[in-house]
């Protein structure tokens, strides 16, 4: 098993590969369709973090970050979707 910061490495090298996945048009569509995914299993990530930060173990900040990450989620979810339509401009 993996340990927490090597969980975080895999998902900022997933994020990186991403973006240049995004960059390119042949690439695009399967792309947004892997980080729509990708943004969506994140979830459990951040609720982990949010029941660590409203633990015995959290601290105040610790608290306003997480409780203020957790809702951008679902406009990245929503955003990685609507790649997926070379088409339609947002």
């Amino acid at each position: 098993m993996m340990s927490r910061e090597e969980w975080i490495a895999v998902s900022g090298l997933l994020e990186a590969g991403a973006a240049v996945g995004l960059l390119i048009p042949v690439t695009r569509r399967a792309t947004a369709t892997a980080v729509t995914a990708m943004f969506t299993v994140f979830l459990a990530g951040h609720v982990d973090a949010l029941r660590r930060a409203y633990g015995s173990a959290g601290s105040p900040t610790q608290r306003k970050v997480h409780a203020g990450r957790f809702p951008l989620q679902l406009p990245l979810i929503l955003w990685a979707w609507s790649l997926r339509n070379p088409g339609r401009r947002r």
